[in-house]
């Protein structure tokens, strides 16, 4: 991908040299000199030598990449909140540090939030709304929340209003990202094992949809869906005849946010924190979709000690194979004297299933026995997906992202009890859960169920099996089947050479200059500047400049 074909506008060259120098500036120089982008950044960056980063503290780093984040905008910081979740790519300190991005930003007019809902509901404010607060109560970098109340039925509401041209500027930020982590993986083959281009698309197919509001609005109604009735748990309500893909409206719910609950008894302290976990406990093992995005503002406490749950641009979903690893995981706490073998944490994907590594292996289980000899008040159930997850990344077993990504959810969950309840028995709570679980999956009806599905998928494969094999067949008689081989680890070596040769033949342009010019002198044909004649001049004033650009290059590579 050429930046010439990303759009081919000054906007996009303006922004990405703007993301460029703020690498720069926060110390990531060693990563745009070895992307090639070095000539985007003030000349005293590329003369002073980089910092290779794996020098860097990895710690200094993190923070380093949230102020990068924070400074870019919009696109960058929710960049950075998804890969927080990503807990199966990133060392944990690298997720606390995106897991602080915030993104409040300055609201937009009331007026441009006008045009747009009434835009996309196709009627006038005051046809749907008695009152529309103009000051909005939130303003984020992709939208604002509004207080309201509809006309029809007097339902309290928050109308969330997309910010305008969002998408066009998000599009843009994401053609530049797609542009630099094909860029690293081209010239960085180190970080090809993170695949920064996969990453990007994942992020640009997240990104998406967190824009259609009509997916969030999917998401809370499904989720709603869990606690109807007189459970204590709240989900708001969505209008969605008024709503739409740039318009969100919900219920209102009148709550505090869980951080600022006055002076309450322990007794309180724990109801709450019982009913917190168990709608995600709920919503875990007995739905398999569940809330993503728990941080304490999205946390209301209501009326008698109800929670209330707000925010559902990011969702969870789990396999019925995930939910089972889960639970197994969650009853051997229960059961901290009874023997586990390797098979058994093969069940829960400790253990790879494919490779086996007796190093890994060992330490997998050292880490699970270490946990089962601790008091069940003190574990945390997120914390446990988090080591493994950083167990997996040390020998290349990668867990689940699904999986994963219910571990930062339960470890964010877990972390806003233990501020309430710091005694509060996380696996003691999610047993009852567990053992329902296991119990309605070996129920003949679950089973049946699961062994049609299996059928199905065993039909599907032998159906489409003779035609697969005509398709490799054919292929092969018309030379069509292709085997590709990748060289892996020459980079460094060709693009060392690559500099050698450059180096080698600006010093043959040089010598040449320097061989023409003399002639030109001696001869003292042309016309004169300082009685000394023109292009004779400017080719020892041509070949000066490259010699010192070129002595400058040798002296930053260290190797005279």
């Amino acid at each position: 991908m050429n930046i010439i074909n990303m759009g081919r506008t000054y906007k996009n060259l303006k922004r990405l040299r703007e993301i460029v120098n703020v690498l720069a500036k926060y110390g990531f120089e060693y990563i745009v000199h070895r992307i090639k982008l070095s000539k985007h950044v003030p000349l005293r960056k590329r003369v002073v030598k980089q910092k290779d980063i794996r020098q860097i503290d990895e710690y200094d780093a993190a923070r380093k990449i949230r102020f990068v984040c924070e400074e870019l905008g919009p696109t960058f910081i929710k960049f950075g909140q998804i890969l927080s979740l990503r807990a199966d790519l990133l060392p944990r300190h690298f997720i606390e540090e995106l897991s602080k991005l915030q993104d409040a930003v300055k609201p937009f007019p009331f007026e441009k939030a006008k045009e747009i809902v009434e835009a996309e509901t196709g009627a006038d404010l005051k046809d749907i709304f008695s009152e529309f607060e103009e000051v909005p109560c939130a303003s984020a970098s992709m939208s604002q929340v509004h207080y309201a109340v509809l006309k029809t039925g007097g339902a309290k509401v928050i109308v969330k209003v997309q910010r305008p041209d969002i998408k066009e500027d998000i599009k843009r930020d994401i053609d530049i990202l797609l542009y630099l982590a094909k860029l690293v993986e081209k010239h960085l083959p180190e970080y090809r094992v993170y695949n920064p281009v996969g990453i990007v698309e994942e992020f640009s197919a997240a990104i998406k949809r967190e824009l259609d509001f009509t997916y969030e609005m999917a998401h809370a109604d499904k989720i709603g869906s869990f606690f109807k009735g007189r459970s204590p748990v709240h989900i708001p309500r969505v209008y969605f005849e008024h709503s739409g893909e740039k318009v969100m409206i919900m219920e209102y719910l009148d709550g505090v946010k869980i951080t600022t609950l006055g002076r309450i008894s322990a007794e309180k302290k724990h109801k709450i924190a019982k009913r917190l976990i168990d709608a995600y406990y709920v919503m875990v093992f007995k739905k398999g979709f569940f809330h993503a995005d728990p941080h304490p503002g999205n946390i209301l406490i209501m009326k008698n000690n109800a929670v209330g749950l707000i925010d559902f641009g990011m969702a969870g979903k789990l396999s019925s194979e995930n939910i089972k690893k889960f639970a197994f995981l969650v009853l051997s706490f229960m059961e901290n004297d009874l023997e586990i073998d390797v098979e058994d944490y093969r069940l829960l994907g400790i253990v790879s299933e494919e490779e086996e590594n007796a190093e890994f292996e060992k330490e997998a289980i050292v880490m699970m026995e270490r946990y089962r000899r601790f008091p069940l008040d003190k574990i945390n159930m997120g914390n446990v997906i988090y080591e493994l997850s950083e167990l997996g990344r040390k020998y290349n077993f990668k867990l689940n992202k699904d999986f994963v990504l219910l571990g930062k959810v339960l470890f964010t969950v877990e972390s806003v009890i233990r501020e309430l309840d710091p005694d509060f028995n996380f696996v003691k709570a999610a047993e009852p859960h567990a053992l329902l679980f296991i119990k309605e999956s070996t129920e003949p009806k679950q089973l049946l169920k699961d062994a049609k599905k299996g059928a199905f998928s065993l039909f599907n494969f032998f159906k489409s099996l003779p035609k697969d094999i005509g398709d490799i067949f054919k292929k092969v008689k018309r030379g069509e089947l292709e085997i590709e081989f990748v060289h892996v680890g020459l980079e460094p070596l060709i693009n060392e050479m690559d500099k050698a040769t450059n180096r080698l033949a600006s010093a043959f342009i040089i010598g040449a200059l320097i061989v023409g010019s003399s002639i030109i002198v001696y001869t003292g044909v042309g016309p004169k500047l300082f009685d000394m004649p023109l292009f004779g001049f400017l080719g020892f004033f041509i070949a000066a400049i490259m010699g010192f650009i070129l002595a400058i290059s040798i002296l930053r590579s260290g190797r005279l």
